[in-house]
């Protein structure tokens, strides 16, 4: 009787363990990205260094971004187009969500638009980008006019 209750904790154990290996490489996962330095911070509005827009890239999407050609394509926002001298219209990729699962929407545009001279102690702001901009205004939940 002793003998059958040890034989089967041994096969529970080796069971347990063997469904624990299978599982860890699914934990164990991790992104290497190769830098010549290592950068000073993962928000990418905090300090503009190379290290930390390469890492950036990597986590985060703008409204545009630049192909092997250097020529500006679309991410978040699908569509742009002057209205005026003044105003750029951009018309936002619905069904976009963030990591937690709440929607992208024309206001996450403007709060990140409008945060970049708020980041607090940043060493280098990035509002170099952002200073010729008056406002944003929210036209639609997918829809800006950057003035």
């Amino acid at each position: 009787m002793i003998k059958l209750r040890f034989c089967r904790a041994i096969r529970h154990l080796l069971l347990v363990g063997s469904a624990l290996l299978c599982a860890f490489p699914l934990l164990a996962q991790e992104i290497k990205i190769g830098l010549k330095t290592e950068p000073t911070a993962l928000d990418p509005q905090f300090f503009l260094l190379t290290s930390n827009l390469q890492v950036a890239a990597h986590i985060f999407e703008g409204l545009t971004r630049l192909d092997e050609k250097i020529q500006v394509q679309p991410s978040l926002a699908q569509s742009w187009r002057a209205i005026s001298q003044t105003v750029w219209e951009f018309k936002l990729r619905s069904h976009v969500t963030f990591s937690d699962g709440s929607p992208f929407t024309a206001q996450d545009v403007v709060f990140s638009i409008n945060r970049v001279a708020k980041v607090p102690n940043s060493p280098s702001s990035l509002t170099i980008h952002t200073r010729n901009i008056d406002r944003v205004e929210i036209v639609d939940p997918l829809t800006v006019h950057v003035h």
